[in-house]
């Protein structure tokens, strides 16, 4: 049962990534995004066109307790 679980997991981290390549996230990203996926992580996107959206959003997944893509990559980096 773990088995399946954990391809069940790696079947969703790429197809996250794949739909993240689709709506034009570079590609160095997906990579990290799919390496935090695999670890158990989750990942949200706000894809908006508005400076003051992009605002409020992050101030939402601050408020809410969401951890930085930027320091998860630098923790990443020295494992690869």
């Amino acid at each position: 049962m773990l088995g399946l679980g954990g391809a069940a997991a790696g079947a969703a981290a790429g197809e996250a990534s794949e739909e993240a390549a689709d709506i034009g996230v570079p590609k160095d990203d997906t990579i990290v995004y799919r390496e935090l996926l695999k670890r158990g992580r989750s990942l949200v996107i706000a894809n908006v066109d508005d400076d003051r959206l992009a605002s409020m959003a992050k101030a939402v997944f601050h408020r809410l307790g969401a951890g930085d893509v930027d320091e998860a990559r630098k923790k990443l980096e020295p494992a690869a």
